[in-house]
């Protein structure tokens, strides 16, 4: 943490694949996937994309909990929408909106909702994006999550 916090995300990786490799050894999945999600999260302030996503596709394949398959689908979602294929960004979104309704998250839908929201705004379609974000700020209404509500307006 603190080779981030002086912004040397070059060094911190090294780090971070360290620690990946040490959880591995020991076979401490929990580890491995938090490394792994803190990894990703540096390559891509890297611009380092198609490693992010080799080491977002390594945390859903690993993990278990919705939570821990969620950051790595961002991931994957982050790093098409960082190289203009939104419609592979709308799929991994489409992907873990699925997985929200199955494990019946309201709030991760709702944040879900936003993410496609995201990008049908990217590809000029407004009134698409209009949309889904009054679905996701619905959503938040329903739960009463005012933060993620006033960010849907």
């Amino acid at each position: 943490l603190a080779h981030v916090a002086r912004e040397d995300h070059r060094e911190a990786s090294v780090v971070a694949d360290t620690v990946v490799k040490l959880a591995q050894q020991v076979e401490d999945k929990l580890s491995e996937s938090a490394a792994l999600q803190f990894l990703s999260g540096l390559h891509v302030k890297r611009g380092m994309l198609s490693e992010a996503l080799k080491v977002a596709r390594q945390i859903n394949a690993l993990s278990y909990s919705l939570h821990e398959r969620a950051v790595a689908l961002e991931t994957v979602f982050e790093v098409h929408m960082q190289q203009g294929d939104i419609i592979k960004a709308r799929s991994t979104a489409e992907e873990l909106l699925a997985l929200s309704e199955e494990e019946r998250c309201k709030k991760r839908e709702g944040l879900t909702r936003l993410m496609i929201s995201s990008t049908f705004q990217a590809e000029g379609d407004y009134p698409e994006s209009i949309a889904v974000a009054r679905e996701a700020q619905a959503i938040f209404n329903d739960i009463g999550a005012v933060k993620e509500e006033a960010v849907a307006l």
